[in-house]
């Protein structure tokens, strides 16, 4: 098992790179978030951001507590093929990513490219999160420094932040926000 089984058809692997390329121009990336099921609050078991590094590449980084993964999508000779050159941890864990890997990255794409935006946004106090942020984020900053530290994510997956147009932060001490609303 793990990430190198998952399947992607090439109409999904070219929905999912024109996503990338055209939702946020200058970032040309997405990301996600796992919690521990049925926890209250929320807490992170991994981070997981996705990069469209080439006309016909999409990288991508798992990384939370004990877990670290790194993977490719890319077309060869015309069909998509998963590469995951690193899978390190908990066997059921990575398991679990495989499984629902597709589903969510597909959930996501939809997520995004609704204008509904009326869904509830909960971010938890002292959580860790991540947003696009055109030149990403120093792993010298305080926070990146800390999170390595502290195990909660691998330093390859703080290193790929600025590269990847992304930055981390912790969640509003304030509680849940408001969710964002279009502009007319």
């Amino acid at each position: 098992m793990g990430l190198a089984n998952v399947q992607f058809s090439l109409p999904h692997f070219e929905r999912l790179h024109s996503h990338l390329t055209t939702h946020n121009e200058r970032c040309r990336n997405m990301h996600l978030r796992a919690t521990v099921p049925k926890s209250k609050p929320a807490q992170m078991l991994h981070l997981h951001a996705v990069y469209a590094s080439g006309d016909a590449q999409i990288s991508g980084m798992i990384s939370g507590y004990g877990v670290f993964c790194e993977y490719q999508l890319l077309l060869v000779r015309g069909q998509p093929q998963m590469r995951a050159p690193t899978e390190e941890g908990d066997a059921q864990e990575i398991e679990r990513i495989q499984r629902r890997f597709f589903r969510e990255m597909m959930r996501r794409v939809d997520l995004e490219q609704t204008s509904d935006l009326d869904h509830k946004i909960n971010r938890t106090e002292g959580q860790l999160y991540l947003r696009r942020q055109h030149g990403g984020m120093s792993p010298d900053h305080e926070l990146c420094v800390d999170v390595i530290e502290s195990g909660a994510l691998d330093r390859r997956f703080v290193a790929q932040l600025a590269p990847w147009n992304l930055a981390l932060y912790l969640g509003p001490p304030q509680g849940p926000r408001s969710p964002r609303r279009p502009r007319p």
